[in-house]
C-alpha cells in the first residue's frame, strides 16, 4: 500500500485499530475515513518517518 505524500510515493503500514474507532460523532461509514485521513495527514508531514506501537490486545475481526 502506498500514500502520495507531497508528490512523493511513500510506503505505509496499514493502520489496524481494534476495535474500529467510534469516538468521532459521524455516521459509521465515515468514521474510518476520518481516521485514514488523519494517517495521511501525518504521513504528509515533512520529516515524518514512522508511527508504530505494540499491540495491547488481540485484533477484533468481527
Amino acid at each position: 500500500m502506498s500514500a502520495e505524500t507531497l508528490d512523493t510515493p511513500a510506503a505505509t503500514f496499514v493502520p489496524t485499530p481494534t476495535p474500529t474507532p467510534t469516538s468521532v460523532p459521524l455516521p459509521a461509514d465515515a468514521t474510518e475515513a476520518v481516521f485514514w485521513d488523519g494517517v495521511l495527514l501525518v504521513a504528509a508531514t515533512p520529516g515524518f518517518h514512522e508511527l508504530k506501537r505494540t499491540w495491547d490486545q488481540d485484533p477484533i475481526l468481527t
